[in-house]
C-alpha cells in the first residue's frame, strides 16, 4: 500500500495538532488542579483553545480522502498515537500536583536514611563557610568514614550494610542539637 504526500502531510499536522491539544489539556487541567495562574486565568479562552485544536486534529486526522471507504492504515496509527498523547498528558496532569513535594523531597533527603543529601551538604557547608569568614566566626565539620563499608556489603549482603547506615543515622540524628545537620 502507497501512502500519498498529501496523507503525509495530513497526519504531520495532525500530530502536531494533537500535541497542542496535548498541552493545551495540561495547561488547563493542571492549573485546575494545582491553583497555579496560567492560561486558565481565562477558563473560556483555554477552553476554546482545547476545542480549536481538536477539532483540528479530527478533522485533519480522521476524515478519510475523498472518495475512499475505509481509513487508510496511517490515520489508524495517528490515532493510537493521539490516544497515548492524550493518556500521557493526563496522567502527568494527575501527578504534578503532588510531584513538586516529592521532587523536593527526592532531591533534599537521602531516600534510605531519611537525612539530608549530599547536595544539601554541599550548600549548607558552602553557607557556613560564607558566614564564618564573614563575621570571623568558627564551625565544626564532623566527617565520619566507616572503614571497609564495602567490603561489609560485598561480605554479607547490602540489606546488612543499609540497617547499619539506618541505625547510625537514627543515633546521629538522636544524638545532636535541632540545627545541627546530618548528611550522606
Amino acid at each position: 500500500m502507497t501512502i500519498d504526500s498529501f496523507t503525509v502531510i495530513r497526519v504531520a499536522l495532525a500530530v502536531v495538532a494533537v500535541g497542542l491539544v496535548a498541552a493545551a489539556f495540561f495547561v488547563v487541567f493542571r492549573s485546575q488542579v494545582t491553583g497555579k495562574q496560567s492560561v486558565s486565568q481565562r477558563p473560556l479562552v483555554a477552553g476554546l483553545l482545547v476545542l480549536l485544536l481538536t477539532a483540528l486534529s479530527v478533522v485533519l486526522a480522521f476524515s478519510p480522502p475523498a472518495g475512499a471507504r475505509a481509513f487508510p492504515w496511517a490515520q489508524m496509527v495517528l490515532l493510537a498515537a493521539c490516544v497515548t498523547v492524550f493518556s500521557v498528558a493526563v496522567s502527568s496532569s494527575r501527578n504534578s500536583g503532588l510531584g513538586a513535594s516529592e521532587l523536593m523531597e527526592t532531591a533534599t533527603v537521602d531516600a534510605l536514611t531519611r537525612v539530608a543529601s549530599h547536595r544539601v551538604f554541599q550548600d549548607r557547608l558552602a553557607h557556613e563557610c560564607d558566614r564564618a569568614y564573614r563575621f570571623g566566626d568558627t564551625f565544626i565539620l564532623f566527617v565520619l568514614d566507616l572503614d571497609d563499608f564495602h567490603q561489609l556489603n560485598n561480605r554479607h549482603g547490602h540489606q546488612s550494610g543499609d540497617r547499619i547506615l539506618l541505625e547510625l543515622a537514627r543515633r546521629l540524628r538522636s544524638q545532636l542539637r535541632e540545627i545541627d545537620l546530618v548528611a550522606r
